[in-house]
């Protein structure tokens, strides 16, 4: 069975990537960048341009982030189209419980027999801290 991983944020995704090969999985994991806790989300998934506009300001940048946005726009559709198993791992924080809703209640809304759910505590957390 193919297995897609969707961590938040490339300290979780560096963090995964590496338990997983430390149990010998060489599962895909997809990072997903962009902090919805702050800014603007209404029509988050039709345009990336306020997101983008409000990241070029917070962060008084250069940086085309309409790229990187329309390029994770890109990858969740292909999580959508695609037949593999998809794993969202969160923890209580807002921008983990909003990436979870995005991709559940919205990308993958009309397949979710594809979707796991991989909820870590903050004891699971102190743990993973513990062993580095």
């Amino acid at each position: 069975m193919n297995t897609i991983h969707v961590a938040n944020g490339d300290s979780a995704a560096q963090s995964l990537t590496e338990a997983l090969r430390r149990a010998e999985r060489e599962d895909r994991v997809v990072t997903l960048r962009d902090d919805l806790a702050v800014g603007p989300i209404r029509d988050i998934d039709d345009s990336p341009l306020a997101r983008a506009t409000f990241w070029r300001l917070v962060l008084n940048s250069t940086t085309d982030f309409e790229d990187e946005l329309e390029e994770q726009l890109a990858l969740l559709a292909r999580l959508a189209r695609g037949d593999a198993q998809i794993v969202v791992w969160h923890c209580q924080s807002a921008a983990d419980q909003l990436t979870l809703r995005r991709v559940v209640a919205y990308h993958l809304r009309n397949a979710p027999q594809r979707l796991n759910e991989a909820r870590l505590s903050h004891d699971d957390l102190k743990i993973a801290a513990d062993d580095k």
